[in-house]
């Protein structure tokens, strides 16, 4: 099966749930908590079985990892899924959600991509072709020095589930340019574009940051966990810098 036929397939696949998402988005909608107090809405779970559908008509034979469904089916092919990687904003009115999608071939991040049904933007990366964003390639900044480096993580809340990460995060204030804090969505976009140098990202599924891993090493980056393990699907912190960067920040982790 050629890399192009999963790449049109996923694509099809995260606009499908795009499409569903903005049948719900700014308008009226039940909303529930999950145990981790994390929302999930009806858009969530319509999106993810239309996208499981899309991409079941191609691939019968393929295993899903699914924010709302869990794990079903084995196989070599697994596709990871968040239907609405948001969905806070998205119950909010704001309009800063995607929908994400990976495929791995047994360990092996093979295919990436996270599509904004709002700006109709759409991030690919398919293993061994690069990045693109909108069909252009992109590339990660050559930022080299950490006193230079503009770093972003997202809300705290996520290293309050991973705790032994954020006095590590805290000290590294004085080591670099700046730490800042920018809705997360956006954030992955302007590292794979070189605006930024660094996300740094705690308590999180795999769902939330596997295509991110793929998009920032064909971007010509790093992509790990906080402790320096490759990301896959047991995932729950997220390092993404340029190839310079990547072991001195991962250095200020070392010991959580």
């Amino acid at each position: 099966m050629a890399e192009s036929e999963f790449m049109e397939v996923a694509i099809a696949a995260a606009k499908a749930g795009g499409d569903v998402l903005m049948r719900y988005f700014r308008k009226e909608f039940s909303i529930e908590f999950k145990a981790d107090r994390s929302p999930v809405t009806d858009a969530d779970r319509e999106s993810e079985h239309v996208i499981i559908e899309t991409i079941r008509k191609r691939f019968p034979d393929h295993a899903f990892l699914g924010e709302e469904s869990g794990a079903e089916g084995e196989s070599e092919h697994t596709w990871i899924i968040d239907p609405l990687d948001g969905t806070l904003l998205f119950s909010h009115a704001i309009p800063e959600f995607v929908v994400l999608l990976a495929l791995m071939h047994k360990e092996e991040i093979v295919l990436g991509v996270a599509y904004s049904p709002v700006q109709r933007t759409l991030i690919t990366a398919t293993k061994g072709e690069g990045c693109f964003i909108d069909g252009k390639k992109v590339s990660v900044s050559r930022v080299e020095r950490m006193e230079d480096a503009y770093c972003i993580h997202e809300y705290l809340d996520g290293f309050n589930r991973e705790p032994r990460f954020l006095p590590k995060l805290i000290s590294l204030i004085p080591s670099v340019r700046s730490l800042d804090i920018v809705t997360i969505r956006a954030g992955y976009r302007y590292f794979l574009e070189g605006k930024v140098d660094a996300v740094i990202v705690a308590g999180v599924h795999p769902w939330d940051v596997v295509p991110y891993a793929l998009m920032a090493q064909e971007a010509g980056g790093v992509a790990t966990d906080l402790r320096g393990e490759p990301v896959g699907k047991e995932t729950t912190s997220l390092l993404l810098a340029n190839k310079a960067l990547h072991p001195k920040l991962l250095e200020s982790f070392k010991g959580a």
